[in-house]
């Protein structure tokens, strides 16, 4: 009788040792650089599996609208960190002040996943073929804005193709319909095609690092704010987060039911396929000699230089501005099996 009558005081001092937990952990505001697809269930991995939560961490994951929102919304201050584009990220560093300019703390992407598209009938199979062709791409697609690159990397000139500006969501349509002859894209855009009924065996895809160019992709960035104020916090989440893409890796399905597990509307074939898609961007000969997330000095100093002749900026930005390897866990939990 006793015990019972201390069971509701018992469980309000549990209920408020656990309130008292929670309210211990730091917020962090992480932005992705995309809807919830493939690749981005890495993230809600690291959630799901209580990753970032071992690490003092409580982590809100929104999607997001391309990279230049990413970065935008880093430097307003308006989150902490997210999952942006060193491409974009170098372009936003020549126009804004250094301390909004956030920092990448953890590369992901060691090869760059821009790709063009096209259809087996076109008769397309190299960038050289595309000399002449109308290709489809937003504005602001990574893409088709370091398209220069890779004409100069395969020595065509930039001006040899005609671009028609479409969203991300209707470029394919236009390849299909012959309204162009190819999309820009991201190495898992695949089934932006097999969606809409084309089988994969007629999608021809150019990986831009296929064809000698040298781009860093996406990366986790941080604000400068949150890496001066609380880099225990940085450090915490790069942890988190390169267990849980080493796990993605291994198991990208396990990956993608952590996505499903958050919306249950997502299609996990689908989704499993963007992911695997992805890989060849992560798993890399860098990342597989040493490690996944770390940048090279002597290669990212180049890819500046090819940004700024791509974009026609009109300054170079000190590459060191723009990433840090301080925060990287060491090599050996870095490499993969």
């Amino acid at each position: 009788m006793k015990l019972l009558n201390k069971l509701p005081v018992l469980a309000a001092v549990a209920l408020a040792s656990l309130s008292a937990s929670a309210a211990e952990l730091t917020k962090i505001r992480f932005t992705l650089d995309w809807r919830f697809e493939g690749p981005q269930s890495v993230f809600v991995l690291a959630k799901q599996k209580g990753y970032f939560a071992q690490e003092g961490l409580d982590v809100t994951i929104d999607a997001g609208a391309g990279s230049s929102g990413t970065i935008q919304r880093l430097a307003s201050g308006a989150y902490d960190m997210g999952f942006g584009d060193m491409n974009t990220l170098i372009e936003f560093s020549t126009r804004a002040p250094a301390s909004q300019v956030p920092q990448s703390v953890y590369m992901v992407y060691d090869r760059a996943p821009f790709a063009i598209y096209t259809l087996s009938k076109n008769g397309i199979r190299t960038p050289k073929d595309l000399v002449g062709k109308t290709i489809a791409g937003a504005t602001f697609d990574s893409a088709r804005k370091t398209w220069p690159v890779l004409a100069k990397a395969v020595g065509i000139p930039v001006d040899s193709v005609k671009w028609v500006s479409a969203d991300p969501a209707l470029r394919a349509t236009l390849a299909i319909n012959g309204t162009a002859q190819a999309t820009t894209g991201f190495i898992n855009s695949t089934p932006e095609f097999t969606t809409r009924g084309v089988p994969a065996n007629e999608v021809v895809r150019m990986h831009y690092a296929d064809y000698g160019v040298k781009l860093y992709g996406n990366a986790v960035l941080a604000s400068r704010s949150l890496i001066e104020h609380n880099p225990k916090a940085v450090a915490g989440m790069v942890r988190a987060i390169n267990k849980a893409l080493k796990e993605a890796i291994a198991n990208p399905a396990e990956s993608v039911r952590a996505l499903k597990e958050r919306d249950g509307m997502v299609n996990e074939a689908t989704e499993i396929d963007r992911l695997k898609e992805m890989l060849p961007a992560i798993v890399t000969p860098a990342t597989k000699a040493h490690g996944l997330g770390a940048v090279d000095d002597a290669q990212f100093a180049e890819q500046v230089d090819d940004i700024v002749e791509a974009f026609g900026l009109s300054s170079r930005p000190d590459p060191k501005l723009l990433y840090t390897n301080s925060f990287l866990p060491a090599q050996k939990e870095r490499r993969l099996r």
